[in-house]
């Protein structure tokens, strides 16, 4: 999947279908006071992951690779996308925020030396991202969806399902919509799996480089990885006894700004502008 304003990007299929549904869509204005049915989305207003990374052309063949060190993603992850010579390479950082430039050149290094491969018209991005728990209810004329309402997975910080979930929500109950099967809706399709990400991230910092090892052995033992991954958000009754502890243990981390660092973090903090990836 691609991100960007490009056909056959999410984005651009999304904004084709708002407008033949009648959308209009108006950029760089800013709501000061949202009318009432308006849906929030306005992204992250605090930093509990760091994501910085590579855009680029390659020869590379087809592939989706993924590391778990903590000298190259403190508590995160690095990874390498690539498809029809389009590649992404990023670290995903969950601490140690102001080191960014260190890690992502060490991810990079990973990569090269087991893959052999370089990079064409590379491009810098990188963005934070904000994780909540709590059921965003509906005000009197407001609804929040994506990052604005927290959802997004506190494992791998990933949320763009949790997104489109979120949304959909909004869009479809409105401000004359019934309160109560709202949060019933919200809690069986992003409420459930979002608390089981908490304790999943709490194990997992946990475990440490044993933990990372004896994970990625699981998964690839299983017949299908995506089944042994959806094993780790399916509800049980532990995992509701451990999520207070969870919760009260995730983004714990100050986050300081920093007098002139140029990571993503200050950057984003100071008002500058942090491109994204497409």
């Amino acid at each position: 999947m691609r991100r960007g304003p490009d056909p056959g990007t999410l984005d651009h299929a999304l904004a084709q279908q708002a407008l033949a549904a009648g959308a209009e869509i108006r950029f760089n204005e800013t709501v000061r006071h949202p009318d009432r049915g308006d849906v929030v989305a306005w992204g992250p207003r605090r930093a509990y992951i760091l994501a910085v990374g590579y855009l680029f052309t390659t020869d590379l063949a087809d592939g989706t690779f993924a590391v778990l060190d903590d000298r190259l993603a403190p508590q995160g992850y690095g990874y390498l996308l690539v498809h029809r010579g389009r590649a992404t390479l990023a670290t995903c950082l969950f601490s140690d925020f102001h080191r960014e430039a260190q890690y992502l050149e060490r991810v990079l290094d990973f990569f090269q030396r087991r893959l052999g491969f370089t990079m064409r018209e590379p491009r810098r991005f990188g963005g934070f991202r904000y994780i909540g728990v709590n059921p965003p209810v509906p005000g009197d004329h407001l609804f929040f969806a994506g990052e604005a309402a927290g959802v997004q997975d506190a494992l791998w910080g990933f949320g763009i399902r949790y997104a489109i979930r979120s949304g959909s929500l909004a869009a479809a109950f409105n401000a004359s919509g019934d309160r109560r099967e709202y949060i019933r809706q919200w809690e069986e399709k992003i409420g459930r799996p979002l608390r089981a990400s908490f304790v999943n991230r709490l194990v997992f910092q946990a475990g440490g480089a044993l933990g990372y090892r004896l994970l990625l052995r699981w998964i690839a033992a299983g017949r299908s990885p995506g089944d042994r991954l959806r094993r780790l958000y399916a509800p049980a009754w532990w995992k509701s006894a451990m999520f207070p502890l969870a919760h009260r243990a995730f983004g714990r981390e100050e986050r300081p700004v920093l007098a002139g660092c140029i990571c993503s973090w200050c950057a984003a903090r100071a008002g500058e502008a942090v491109a994204g990836p497409a």
